[in-house]
């Protein structure tokens, strides 16, 4: 994979395919996304699904991401992780968790 070319993705979820390019994914009209954790260099392989966003001080971040169905389990994913927020998918918005 080219890691410059990740670095230059703009906010979004991403799938490392085999042939090492990365896909835009919007394959899921419902659910939420949860970041589970920092993308490490060791983790890059294929059918990595990772997380591209931009802080409000501009850092950009690379996470991994999973897709869960129900809010309530995306919630307690996201507080086991010690994120701060879930993606909502159908809504097209952030929610923060407490």
């Amino acid at each position: 994979m080219n890691l410059a070319k990740a670095l230059n993705k703009e906010d979004g979820t991403y799938l490392l395919t085999a042939e090492g390019s990365l896909n835009y994914e919007d394959r899921w009209a419902y659910g939420y996304l949860v970041a589970t954790g920092p993308v490490s260099l060791r983790e890059l392989g294929p059918g990595l699904l990772f997380g591209v966003w931009t802080d409000p001080e501009g850092h950009r971040h690379f996470d991994k991401v999973r897709h869960v169905d129900a809010r309530v389990d995306a919630v307690k994913l996201a507080q086991e992780c010690g994120q701060q927020a879930i993606y909502d998918l159908m809504e097209k918005k952030v929610v923060f968790v407490e």
